[in-house]
């Protein structure tokens, strides 16, 4: 199953629940039942990305594609530093994608 959150609605006929507020994405997640799923993956603005880790019931089976500004993509310039639970990582070169439970 897949869940899209997205400022406009997507013009094409997809097998997706797709919400286009706020409101309906917070209803839509409140609405699903997570035990059916085993991994979460997360992609979206940072707003979105904390509503579901705050939602699900296993940040460990979380995965969030973290967004930032990338300068140099080698971790020199400090652009894409994030602070999380295991220190400060560099989203280019640690990430793009970090697991929810070492997130702050």
């Amino acid at each position: 199953d897949v869940l899209i959150g997205s400022k406009r609605p997507i013009c094409f006929n997809l097998p997706f629940r797709q919400c286009v507020k706020d409101s309906e994405f917070s209803k839509a997640l409140k609405s699903t039942d997570f035990s059916l799923y085993d991994w979460y993956f997360i992609s979206g603005s940072r707003s979105m990305e904390n509503l579901v880790l705050e939602t699900v019931p296993n940040k460990k089976n979380a995965f969030v594609s973290m967004e930032e500004y990338m300068a140099c993509g080698i971790g020199a310039c400090k652009g894409c530093a994030i602070q999380t639970k295991a220190g400060i990582k560099h989203v280019c070169t640690d990430g793009p994608v970090f697991r929810g439970d070492i997130l702050c």
